[in-house]
């Protein structure tokens, strides 16, 4: 069972008297959005001082926004792309699929945050709905990129909320390997990866994102 550590302290952050502040989350991030339980909600998402993915939080509950300019207007100073000079890597780096909203290629043990891509009209929500479909029963087909963004938002949410979330460990593994193969075959040596599931691992993936629901739930409370 992987540990899961709480955000470290931030400084209080608003741009008015009135406006809201954080009380731990990244101290560099980037607006992440999702649409879960059908509201688009965006998150101040990056990694704390140990490079572990993690959300702003306020009374130990998820800061939200209505879009990612909102939220992207209340940290204006703290974003990740202001620490990166501007270079024809960076922007092809920004301009591929991720498995997180921080990308595949510095995925730690922890994983990624949701994939909200990005179009010239700025960056889109992941769509947590199929997963929460499937969880009740309402799609046959296990949609991987949604089961993955579900998956990985929960162990953020979690570290940054001091909720349990049983991870990894046992047939987890192999089936966050089998999502994570989907989503980014080239992490594998792969051209391309379409999982087969036993039905143990169904069940266990089932149990895992339903205990995701609910970590995001209790964190939006």
């Amino acid at each position: 069972m992987t540990t899961i550590h709480t955000a470290f302290p931030a400084p209080p952050v608003t741009t008015s008297p009135a406006g809201p502040r954080f009380d731990a989350g990244p101290l560099f991030g980037e607006p992440a959005g999702i649409v879960f339980d059908g509201v688009e909600r965006w998150l101040w998402w990056g990694p704390d001082l140990d490079g572990e993915d993690c959300v702003a939080v306020r009374g130990g509950r998820l800061l939200t926004f209505d879009s990612a300019a909102a939220c992207q207007a209340m940290f204006p100073v703290l974003t990740l792309k202001a620490l990166v000079p501007a270079s024809p890597a960076v922007a092809d780096a920004s301009a591929t699929t991720v498995c997180g909203s921080g990308g595949c290629g510095g995925c730690g043990d922890g994983g990624c945050g949701p994939d909200s891509e990005t179009e010239d009209d700025g960056p889109l929500a992941a769509d947590l709905g199929p997963a929460q479909d499937w969880v009740r029963g309402k799609r046959l087909a296990v949609p991987a990129e949604s089961a993955l963004n579900l998956w990985n938002l929960a162990i953020d949410v979690a570290r940054s909320t001091g909720q349990p979330f049983v991870q990894r460990g046992g047939l987890r593994d192999a089936c966050h390997d089998k999502l994570m193969a989907n989503q980014a075959p080239w992490m594998f040596g792969l051209e391309e990866y379409q999982p087969v599931w036993t039905a143990r691992e169904l069940a266990v993936l089932r149990e895992t994102l339903a205990r995701a629901v609910h970590v995001l739930r209790s964190a939006l409370a």
